[in-house]
């Protein structure tokens, strides 16, 4: 099984790569979804029983580099290739206990009936989180963030700031800092 590709949000990428329709995002936004902290690592499929676990595999630089990072995979998604739906975040923080894959930093979990806000406005937002104020955080700054549907596989987009603001991704295989999940909590 292939994992659909996320794609862009019309309103922020101006590239050529795959967008959101505009009532893609309207069906993303008024249904559950989630968005947390996009990662760039090389997507992997494992098995978990009847599931498929999708983690991103850290451990070389692609568009940026990380560093001090827990493990090298992180739980993005867990599927149940039975029904091609995700399974919602509670149960894949079950997984990621289980297993012991971290899961990406969330950073928002609603429907659009309860913001208060418009959705523009949180991407706004989340846009102004993910670029660095320096030069010099650069290296410890988010790369973007994606906004998934919590059950719709297919439907979801993502923001990378490098895509939006064109700068250069790094051509060689350099690795990221993985300090280990172990060390990070003081368990060694």
């Amino acid at each position: 099984m292939r994992k659909p590709p996320l794609k862009r949000f019309p309103n922020l990428y101006r590239g050529s790569k795959a967008k959101l329709s505009y009532n893609d995002v309207e069906n993303l936004i008024i249904n559950k979804h989630i968005i947390e902290e996009k990662y760039d690592g090389t997507l992997t499929i494992k098995k978990y029983g009847d599931l498929l676990l999708m983690l991103e595999d850290m451990k070389y630089t692609h568009s940026i580099y990380y560093c001090d990072l827990i493990a090298r995979y992180y739980l993005v998604d867990v599927i149940d290739p039975s029904t091609n739906f995700r399974l919602n975040i509670k149960d894949r923080e079950k997984i990621s206990i289980e297993t012991g894959y971290p899961m990406p930093k969330l950073l928002h979990m609603r429907s659009w009936k309860k913001l208060t806000y418009g959705i523009n406005e949180l991407i706004r937002q989340l846009v102004n989180d993910t670029i660095p104020p320096t030069k010099e955080d650069e290296e410890t700054w988010p790369e973007g963030f994606v906004i998934k549907s919590e059950k719709n596989l297919g439907l979801g987009g993502k923001y990378s700031r490098l895509d939006l603001t064109g700068e250069k991704r790094y051509t060689r295989k350099r690795l990221n800092k993985i300090i280990g999940w172990k060390k990070y909590y003081g368990v060694i």
